[in-house]
C-alpha cells in the first residue's frame, strides 16, 4: 500500500537538487533530515518543508555567506536573512514569513531533540537557533490576522455565489412554474339559441 501511494513521488534527492546548496556536508544533512520526517508527514508538507529549509533558508544564507560551514548562523547574517525574506523571489511582499520562521526555529529543535536520542548522528550540527525570542512576540496575533483575511475572502466568495444564484434563480423559478402550470383553455364562444318567438293571443 504505502509503496503504491509513493509510486510517483520524488526522492528527496530529487526533491532538493533544483536548489544550489555548496556545502555538501549541509546538503548531506538536510538530505537526512527530510528522509526523517518522510516518516512522520505527508508527501505535500514534505516538499513544502524541502522548500523552506533548502531554498529559502539555507540557500539564501549561501547567498548572504557563501562560506558559512555550520548551523551557527550570526545575529546579521539572520537579519539580513530576515530581510531578504520579506520579499518574494518574483519581487512582491512575502505574506507567510512567519512560517518561514517557525520551520527554521522547528529544525533546530528537532535537531537538539534529536541528538539527545541518537548524539552519534545529530550531535555535530545542534547549534544555538538563531531565531531570537522577540521574534515570537506578537506571532499569534498577526497568525491570527492572517486567518481572519483569508476568512473573509471566503466569506466574500461565498456571498458572491450567493448573490449569483439568487439573482438568476427567479427567471429559472418563474420559467418553471410556467411550463409547470396548466394552460388556461380558451373560452369557447357559446352561440346563442333564439329566444322563442312570442306569439299574440
Amino acid at each position: 500500500m504505502r509503496a503504491a501511494l509513493m509510486r510517483g513521488q520524488k526522492t528527496i534527492e530529487e526533491l532538493i537538487d533544483p536548489y544550489p546548496i555548496r556545502n555538501q556536508a549541509v546538503r548531506g544533512l538536510l538530505i537526512d533530515y527530510f528522509t526523517r520526517r518522510r516518516a512522520d508527514t505527508d508527501y505535500a508538507i514534505l516538499k513544502n518543508l524541502v522548500l523552506h529549509l533548502a531554498h529559502h533558508f539555507w540557500e539564501k544564507i549561501e547567498r548572504l555567506n557563501p562560506d558559512q560551514g555550520d548551523l551557527r548562523i550570526s545575529p546579521e547574517i539572520y537579519t539580513a536573512w530576515r530581510q531578504m525574506i520579506a520579499v518574494k523571489d518574483n519581487g512582491t511582499p512575502r505574506a507567510e514569513a512567519d512560517s518561514l520562521v517557525i520551520t527554521v526555529r522547528s529544525f533546530y529543535y528537532d535537531l537538539h531533540t534529536w541528538a539527545a536520542q541518537e548524539p552519534d548522528r545529530w550531535a555535530a550540527w545542534v547549534a544555538p537557533c538563531p531565531v531570537p525570542p522577540s521574534e515570537l512576540h506578537g506571532l499569534g496575533v498577526r497568525r491570527r490576522r492572517i486567518n481572519e483575511r483569508s476568512a473573509d475572502r471566503t466569506r466574500h466568495v461565498s456571498l458572491c455565489c450567493r448573490c449569483s444564484s439568487s439573482t438568476s434563480s427567479p427567471a429559472t423559478t418563474t420559467s418553471a412554474n410556467c411550463s409547470n402550470s396548466p394552460r388556461k383553455r380558451p373560452r369557447e364562444s357559446r352561440s346563442r339559441s333564439p329566444a322563442p318567438a312570442t306569439h299574440a293571443c
